[in-house]
């Protein structure tokens, strides 16, 4: 069996600690707009107000998108873009076998597993608790089970991230606490204090 290439892709939400995204280190996928917050090797924007831009904040990435000739990929191909492709939603379906997608990042993790990934990282995605994103915990964490499951190195990073992270932060039955709550993290009192605002 030939060994793939190795291929690290880095994927940047707009949480805390997405400004922890290496830059010399594979690729940096941002998802909808956080490629205004850095520069970028791809963009990931689902969401269809690419197609008909109404609001001043769709038509703002339509320019910045023709503006600087960045890569993405979206629902549809758009006019004048000749850099955004389509998502190939289809035949993802069909690789995977699933229609399961609940939140943009479950789209990016899909792709980076499809186009032949040998690592994939996430820096600020948190998915916190009481927070909308709290009910796309779920979707993600199937998704990085897929990309394991194809021997895929995953690693979240950032001690704000709930993704891969039970309750209680124990291991269910033997009450064992996962790897990063046994850890004197620095930041183990600011992350807890953190996660209280969210739920009050």
């Amino acid at each position: 069996m030939k060994k793939k290439k190795y291929k690290r892709i880095n994927i940047m939400g707009a949480a805390p600690g997405w400004e922890d995204t290496p830059i010399n280190e594979g690729e940096v996928w941002a998802v909808n707009d956080c490629h205004r917050r850095r520069e970028v090797d791809l963009v990931i924007d689902v969401h269809d107000h690419f197609v008909n831009p109404t609001e001043e904040h769709d038509r703002l990435s339509v320019k910045e998108f023709k503006a600087n000739g960045i890569a993405a990929y979206c629902q549809t191909l758009i006019a004048d873009l000749p850099n955004v492709k389509k998502y190939p939603l289809k035949e993802i379906m069909e690789e995977f076998d699933t229609d399961y997608f609940g939140s943009g990042i479950d789209f990016m993790i899909a792709l980076a597993v499809y186009q032949g990934a040998t690592e994939i990282h996430l820096y600020g995605i948190i998915m916190a608790k009481g927070k909308e994103y709290a009910h796309q915990k779920p979707s993600v964490e199937f998704w990085i089970g897929v990309a394991k499951g194809r021997g895929v190195k995953f690693r979240v990073h950032g001690y704000f991230s709930e993704i891969l992270k039970t309750r209680n932060y124990l291991i269910y039955a033997f009450e064992i606490p996962q790897a990063f709550a046994s850890e004197h993290h620095p930041e183990q009192v600011k992350y807890l204090e953190m996660l209280k605002s969210y739920e009050d």
